[in-house]
């Protein structure tokens, strides 16, 4: 058996400012935000044999 840890990461922009990628240019970038990660405890495998299938629902 396994378990599934969700994360969602906001805001992250204020976190990562422009300067962080300190580019020679002058650009503009943008943080696309949120981000979603998974992780699967206790599983010593870093990589998996089958492809897994994650559905989320859009709450707001």
């Amino acid at each position: 058996s396994a378990a599934v840890a969700f994360m969602s990461y906001s805001t992250m922009e204020n976190l990562l400012k422009p300067d962080f990628f300190n580019t020679p240019k002058d650009t503009i970038k943008t943080m696309l935000s949120t981000v979603i990660s998974v992780t699967l405890p206790k599983t010593p495998n870093t990589k998996l044999t089958k492809p897994i299938n994650l559905t989320l629902k859009h709450i707001e």
